[in-house]
């Protein structure tokens, strides 16, 4: 049975292709496609515009990037490239490019030269870049698939996205600019999306953000996303966004990211911009959209839910303010949706995702230029979910996949890209030209006809490479950690470089290096999600009031990891003075829990309004310390927290601190030191004797030149070497992917790595 709605399109496309009266076929690299006057979406009838002359004077917008490709870091001229060089020996790099959307039409798009390329259309992923290149995933016979959906999709996938993350108190941190670079490097553009839910539209943020991605090259930033355009001073806040953007950097593409369908938003964002004397079209380079079909499902039929959104594309966006569209996320999940009655199964998501496939030309021609599944795996809920059973990934929490959806997106995916089936992006500027059908192909609507809902995930699937390339968020690409900074640690086994994707899965979300977290994991817990510490009943700080296990954990706990009963018998001083599970003395309390040893507890313990901030973002009410995911997430997001503001402390204070001006090990100053505060130690304070003492250690009489050599031989950075030699550790996993390949190596493409 193939699918109803996918069908019914594909027909009423192929039917207006076979009555045309003015097609003919050119050529573009590896892709046919068809000049028609036929209308760009597949939901349209038949366009009553004329066949308009092949001299009509750019009807049509075409996105082109500046990415010369490069054979051994030799630029090819694009004439070489295009037919001369096989695809198997060329880099495509955008980094340190630009792109932009150019008038066009038929005859100058054949004709563009230079460095300039056509963009096509993007397929990505969220919400990492971890779930982009970095994830694994497991299939039902327990086989594994390394390298995120990117590899899953034979390493074409074009857009890698990532959510930028705050709350009211703290707005997004900037992101990684070596890591933007890296994931440039491979011809992928990073999508940065701002969210705060509306707490936090920061002015200041968005310019840092823009600041730190200056020069390194075409990257998508959004403004808040979701914001709400009824209320004026967002609306202010929203502009004042992009201005911070276009200032600080020229060369980024701002996304104007509104709530789905809300035009409203959309018109006074622009009003207020040309209010401000401005035009809107220099400010803004594309409309933002996202959706999650459950929270907003008018209709049962998911297709008639994409379908609607395909319309407001093109006849609204397109057509009133001439602008691509990008879909930044799109989830949909089995279970309810806001329509009483909607009870959608895993087969009717797996229809939805196929939809997004082989509907790409009816993308392009609406004017969407990319879309991105929200995300690869269950994780945190960045967004309000009320509808469906909220699993938005194409595979669970603990990465395996979910049938029939996975195979679905994936086997379609590797299909399309297997046979070099890509769009180029050229659409009718204002929706209404039927011109502009000069750059059409259909072997994406072809596949269902191939295929229909006849997709399966092989153990192997076709055209799947092993891996082909992570871009993680590193501490740096080319400096190991100074070694007297280091406790040297035995080699860590294999399987423990890549337990617990969860750990590298939060890191991402919290820009936070993965193999850091996971070294802190190691430290707290040894990878154990069952940990528990314990502390003297009089130590403030965790656990107030005490309370015993059964207490937070509930009558005979388990952990959910292993389902094995907790030991809830307490520890108590021992003969040392410390907390002991062999201990007489008086009683201890539990402080610290799971992978992380965060200290908060169960989140539905907490009263209304007074949720730790910690674990907002962690499953809030839901939240459980002992889950793999969760304390991930707390260890994130403190961590994250420590590191900037080290980084911070760092800045200010550099000539006191007796640094060297090395930008690479200096980022390990704020890691040391991020990495004490994770712990509890004063470095503050430590840092006030340092200071004022002239630097000598009251204990010795020695003088240091450098806080942290005088921290390791005068205080105690015994915990921060300890994390720093884990890491150090891990440096050896094969799965390890900061040690200069990346930057420095651009030629590292999708064959297996070096």
């Amino acid at each position: 049975m193939r699918t109803r709605g996918v069908l019914l399109g594909a027909l009423a496309l192929l039917s207006l292709l076979f009555l045309s009266g003015c097609t003919f076929r050119t050529q573009f690299p590896g892709v046919s496609y068809i000049k028609s006057n036929m209308t760009e979406n597949l939901l349209d009838t038949l366009s009553q515009n004329p066949c308009l002359p092949a001299d009509q004077i750019n009807p049509c917008t075409c996105m082109y990037c500046d990415n010369r490709s490069s054979v051994l870091g030799i630029p090819m001229p694009r004439w070489m490239d295009r037919w001369l060089i096989p695809d198997s020996w060329l880099d495509r790099s955008l980094a340190k490019g630009k792109c932009g959307f150019y008038k066009c039409n038929y005859s100058n798009f054949n004709g563009w030269n230079g460095t300039n390329i056509s963009r096509f259309f993007m397929v990505g992923q969220g919400q990492t870049f971890f779930e982009y290149s970095g994830a694994t995933l497991t299939n039902d016979s327990g086989a594994n698939f390394t390298g995120g959906a990117n590899a899953l999709c034979s390493s074409q996938l074009k857009m890698a996205v990532r959510w930028m993350l705050g709350n009211e108190l703290h707005a997004p941190y900037a992101p990684s600019e070596k890591q933007a670079g890296c994931l440039l490097h491979k011809d992928v553009m990073p999508l940065y999306i701002y969210y705060t839910n509306g707490s936090n539209i920061n002015e200041t943020a968005s310019r840092e953000i823009a600041h730190a991605l200056k020069g390194v090259g075409p990257v998508f930033i959004t403004t808040e996303a979701n914001f709400n355009g009824s209320n004026p001073a967002v609306v202010d806040a929203v502009v004042s966004q992009l201005n911070a953007s276009k200032d600080e950097c020229p060369n980024c593409l701002t996304v104007l990211a509104a709530r789905d369908m809300n035009d409203s938003d959309i018109a006074a964002v622009y009003e207020e911009i040309s209010s401000r004397g401005q035009n809107p079209s220099t400010l803004i380079d594309a409309i933002g959209q996202g959706f999650i079909l459950n929270e907003d499902a008018d209709s049962c039929d998911i297709d008639v839910l994409i379908g609607k959104r395909l319309s407001y594309a093109k006849e609204t966006i397109l057509r009133n303010y001439g602008k691509p569209v990008l879909w930044m996320y799109v989830g949909m999940s089995p279970g309810p949706t806001a329509l009483a009655g909607c009870n959608w199964t895993n087969s009717d998501i797996a229809r939805g995702y196929l939809q997004l496939h082989t509907n790409q030309q009816a993308m392009v021609d609406s004017g969407i230029i990319g879309v991105a599944p929200y995300q690869l795996a269950d994780a945190r809920d960045i967004l309000p979910c009320n509808a469906g059973d909220c699993n938005f990934g194409l595979a669970d929490s603990d990465f395996k996949f979910k049938q029939p959806q996975a195979a679905a997106w994936f086997s379609t995916c590797a299909d399309i890209f297997n046979a070099g089936n890509v769009i180029p992006i050229v659409y009718s500027t204002n929706g209404t030209s039927a011109f502009c059908s000069f750059a059409q192909g259909w072997a994406t609507t072809r596949r269902v006809f191939e295929y229909g809902e006849e997709y399966e995930l092989p153990s192997e699937m076709t055209g799947y490479y092993n891996i082909s390339f992570r871009c993680p968020s590193c501490i740096s690409y080319d400096e190991e950690p100074p070694g007297d900074w280091v406790t040297s640690h035995a080699s860590i086994p294999e399987e423990n470089c890549t337990r617990f994707p969860q750990i590298d899965l939060n890191a991402e979300i919290a820009d936070t290096d993965p193999f850091l977290l996971r070294a802190v994991a190691l430290q707290e817990s040894a990878l154990d999600p069952c940990a528990i510490s314990w502390t003297r009943m009089g130590n403030s700080g965790c656990n107030d009031p005490p309370q015993t296990l059964e207490q937070i954990f509930g009558p005979s706990p388990t952990c959910p990891s292993t389902g094995q009963p907790i030991d809830t018998t307490p520890w108590k001083i021992d003969g040392t003075g410390e907390c002991s599970p062999t201990g007489t003395g008086a009683d201890c309390k539990p402080c610290a829990y799971g992978l992380l040893q965060c200290i908060e507890k169960n989140g539905s313990s907490y009263p209304p309004g007074s949720l730790p901030d910690a674990i907002k973002l962690c499953g809030g009410t839901q939240y459980s310390p002992l889950s793999p995911g969760d304390s991930a997430c707390c260890g994130s997001v403190k961590l994250s927290e420590y590191i900037h503001d080290a980084e911070e402390f760092v800045s200010t204070h550099y000539s006191e601190l007796g640094l060297s001006g090395d930008d690479d090990q200096d980022a390990y100053v704020a890691i040391f030191l991020g990495l004490l505060a994770y712990h509890g130690d004063q470095y503050l304070t430590w840092f006030s004797e340092f200071d004022s003492n002239g630097h000598i250690c009251p204990a010795d009489g020695s003088q240091y030149d450098n806080f942290i050599e005088y921290i390791i031989e005068c205080k105690d950075g015994s915990y921060a070497q300890s994390v720093l030699g884990y890491y150090d550790a891990l440096r050896g996993c094969d799965s390890y992917d900061c040690a200069g390949r990346e930057i420095n190596n651009p030629y590292y493409v999708s064959q297996g790595g070096p």
